[in-house]
């Protein structure tokens, strides 16, 4: 997977007309807080408040992204430390909890919520769990 870089999303950005709206709508508020003086125009004609805005933008979908990331990874790890702690309650061994998780995570982190098994067995439990 390769990283997208802020040329790229600034190509992107300026040839989609919602993204576009947003980054004008962004630079226009950039406009009224006073950012930049004059009319934020280089000589070149590039509007230099739409290049602010979309600097912004790309540096905030990054962090969105990491930060989403950083919550997916929290969420396993807490997921996995509760399922090896059931497992071993169960009569697992540690070693053997933790390695059984281990599979199961390699598995169903290949597979989609949208995956038909998948939904099944977790239907299974929840029409089990409902009478």
């Amino acid at each position: 997977m390769t990283a997208m870089d802020i040329s790229q999303f600034d190509t992107d950005v300026r040839a989609d007309s919602d993204t576009l709206a947003l980054a004008r709508e962004l630079a226009a508020e950039y406009q009224e807080l006073g950012l930049v003086d004059g009319q934020g125009q280089y000589t070149t004609g590039v509007d230099l408040l739409l290049g602010i805005a979309v600097m912004a933008l790309y540096t905030y979908a990054k962090d969105r992204l990491a930060h989403k990331r950083k919550m997916e990874d929290m969420a396993v790890v807490e997921w996995q430390t509760r399922l090896i702690a059931e497992l071993t309650d169960k009569g697992l061994s540690p070693d053997k909890a933790a390695t059984t998780v281990k599979g199961l995570y390699n598995i169903v982190s290949k597979r989609q919520d949208k995956d038909l098994p998948l939904q099944k067995i977790v239907a299974m439990i929840e029409k089990a769990d409902s009478k």
